[in-house]
């Protein structure tokens, strides 16, 4: 029985002694182990934030003790300064290479083209077909020209808004190359009977006349007349781009009356079946511009290239002379002169008929 009751106590002793430890293992726990975790993901954050301000500090660009760059990453084209990821990554999205060798900058919605002392920058890449304003700026110091239908246009401007095949060249004292080309035509043309979409471009859809047509995805035929409806797309950029225009082809019905076979005149030439919008073009003797009256008549003797244009652009020409004559102001001129001589010769004659009589 006494061996029992010293049983007993043990057991009891080691229950108590164990309820103890766990008691004082969780107290530890509480209050040690929850500021050692703390301080831990303290110092890890200091140590990250410390980093990334070590790398903000350095400039991969700086010279060394030598003077020179050590740099071998990647540059960017528009400041010559080292690109970072996440400027690579703005970059990207602002920016995109096109095919026919700019850039397009998606935030101004301009294509770049990158030159030796600057950049070029149009609202239109090369070979694209406009109704609209084309908009153009020059950055840098170079040597630039814009054409129209061969005609210089004064300076660099803001804008260009008439009707014709445009060319944008530049050039030193060695070389001059084309930076691009592109036409503005009038909403109903007769000047284009195929729209070639530029490179990197997709034709989406064409609608003539409201009814679909079938395309060969990089081209538009327009040689039949009616009202387009073309929609296109760049490969590289997504944005899509519409060109609606209608097309005439039919050049003026008009006729030059006064013309013998051999188109020689010995009197007016008179142009006949002229239409509102149409546009005359005379030039005379090749280098002299020439008149129409008001009864659409040339008069003048010379030898005449006559262009009449309508608003489509269509055009029909003719080349004729008209022959010295008299018109009727000619003819009294003529006349009067006739009488006048044969006055003073009637005069001398009685003139000398009294001096004989005498």
């Amino acid at each position: 029985m006494r061996l029992f009751n010293s049983y007993n106590r043990i057991i009891r002793f080691f229950s108590h002694l164990t309820v103890a430890f766990l008691a004082a293992l969780i107290f530890a726990g509480t209050f040690t182990l929850s500021p050692v975790y703390a301080d831990e993901e303290d110092d890890a954050v200091d140590f990250f934030f410390s980093e990334d301000d070590e790398e903000e500090k350095e400039d991969p660009y700086a010279a060394d003790d030598t003077g020179f760059t050590n740099y071998t990453g990647d540059v960017d084209i528009y400041t010559g300064k080292p690109v970072t990821d996440s400027d690579s990554r703005a970059r990207s999205l602002s920016f995109v290479p096109i095919k026919d060798g700019s850039t397009y900058d998606s935030e101004n919605a301009m294509f770049v083209y990158t030159l030796e002392n600057g950049t070029f920058s149009c609202s239109v890449c090369d070979g694209m077909i406009v109704t609209n304003p084309v908009y153009l700026k020059q950055d840098g110091e170079f040597n630039s020209a814009v054409y129209c239908d061969g005609r210089k246009v004064d300076g660099i401007p803001d804008a260009v808004t008439e009707p014709g095949s445009y060319v944008v060249i530049y050039w030193d004292n060695v070389t001059e190359n084309q930076i691009l080309t592109f036409q503005i035509v009038e909403k109903e043309t007769g000047r284009i009977n195929q729209y070639i979409v530029p490179q990197g471009f997709t034709v989406r859809s064409v609608y003539l006349d409201g009814e679909i047509q079938k395309n060969s995805f990089g081209s538009v035929d327009l040689s039949k007349e009616g009202y387009y409806e073309i929609t296109y797309t760049c490969s590289a950029t997504g944005v899509e781009y519409y060109l609606n225009v209608t097309t005439d082809h039919t050049p003026p019905d008009v006729t030059f009356e006064g013309l013998d076979a051999d188109n020689r005149a010995r009197g007016p030439v008179t142009v006949r079946g002229l239409q509102e919008g149409d546009t005359i073009y005379v030039l005379r003797n090749d280098d002299e511009q020439g008149k129409i009256n008001y009864q659409n008549q040339i008069t003048q003797d010379g030898r005449y290239h006559v262009t009449v244009m309508d608003k489509a652009g269509n055009s029909v020409s003719k080349d004729f002379i008209i022959m010295i004559y008299l018109n009727v102001k000619g003819v009294v001129f003529l006349s009067l002169i006739i009488v006048i001589i044969i006055g003073v010769l009637i005069a001398l004659y009685i003139s000398r008929k009294r001096l004989r009589v005498r």
